[in-house]
């Protein structure tokens, strides 16, 4: 039975993709090992493959299996979204079937990431895919050079297909896009995600949003997050968020890279190999790799996902002084 996207209340998560040392294909073990951590995280779906999993870099069949097996491994309670993003429709499509067997809920699509298309030309990929699945489709609505919708464009692509009613809303800043998508919404439009690495997330909440869809490093953290905002708690969500935000400002730095340091050191991932590399990570990022894990450790488990109370007890316990595994980590690979 299809779950509904209403239910999102709270955090999609989004695998990243483990790469061998060796070879840099796809480790399958450590993405089960990853896919169990997500399990464990009591979120309320996963979304695959993302920008933060790399997609871009992946062959269509490697994407199609970042579909295929993370769906398989995942509780049988969360929704799943298959990312279908692609530079034509026909890839696009070939993806939305790959998505549909593995038993997607819906789909989510950036508008092409290559070419130069205009209002029209993405109106006409997105009814594409409408037009070939029964799923809700989600327009992933990012800030990239002449793809931007605005929320007058958004709404019309809505209002054209009866299967178009979701909207992740990140072009930035991602509140001001949510608040002014969720001024103009009717009834085509069902609901709004946020992202953004949920640097946002009290004011996505505050302006509409059902949910967000993030990297999985810190999804079970992220999740308590939502869950004390629907609960009303308000002053707790905001300081358990006020202690995320140094985490969420290296992911925007640094991407996948950094998400990938954070899931060794929580005893999931075996490295932090990514293909499509940024930067070379300097000592200072490392160090500051070190404060921002001692301010999340107190909060997790590693290798599971209990988050423990936030609250002045939980400020004062990230009072600690750095650790030095970054440093150590660093002097004996090199660089991440």
């Amino acid at each position: 039975m299809r779950k509904a996207l209403l239910d999102a209340k709270g955090v999609l998560a989004i695998p990243l993709t483990p790469f061998r040392e060796s070879d840099e294909s796809i480790d399958y073990g450590v993405l089960e090992k990853e896919i169990e951590f997500i399990n464990r995280s009591d979120v309320k779906g996963i979304c695959t493959p993302m920008i933060s999993s790399e997609f871009m870099t992946l062959s269509e069949s490697e994407r199609e299996e970042m579909i295929r097996v993370p769906f398989r491994l995942a509780r049988e309670d969360y929704i799943k979204v298959a990312n279908v993003a692609a530079c034509n429709i026909n890839t696009a499509l070939r993806y939305l079937e790959a998505g549909e067997k593995a038993g997607a809920d819906a789909v989510i699509s950036t508008p092409p990431y290559c070419g130069d298309l205009d209002a029209n030309g993405i109106s006409h990929y997105f009814g594409a895919i409408a037009e070939h699945t029964s799923l809700p489709v989600v327009i992933q609505n990012v800030g990239l050079p002449n793809t931007a919708q605005t929320p007058a464009q958004l709404l019309r692509l809505c209002e054209s297909y009866p299967n178009i009613r979701w909207v992740k809303e990140e072009v930035v800043p991602p509140p001001l896009s949510i608040e002014r998508l969720n001024s103009l919404r009717t009834d085509a439009l069902e609901g709004i995600m946020s992202g953004y690495g949920g640097f946002y997330n009290l004011m996505d909440f505050a302006n509409g949003a059902v949910g967000t869809i993030q990297a999985c490093e810190f999804s079970d953290v992220t999740q308590r997050i939502w869950d004390l905002m629907y609960q009303g708690n308000e002053r707790a969500a905001r300081e358990l968020h006020y202690l995320t935000l140094p985490m969420v400002q290296m992911e925007l730095l640094y991407g996948p890279a950094f998400a990938k340091d954070m899931l060794v050191r929580r005893g999931i991932f075996k490295n932090r190999i990514t293909r499509n590399k940024r930067a070379e990570i300097s000592r200072a990022a490392v160090r500051e790799f070190d404060r921002i894990w001692d301010l999340m450790e107190p909060l997790i488990e590693n290798e599971g996902s209990a988050v423990r109370p936030a609250g002045r007890e939980a400020m004062s316990a990230h009072r600690v002084a750095p650790r030095s595994a970054g440093k150590e980590l660093y002097d004996a690979e090199g660089t991440f």
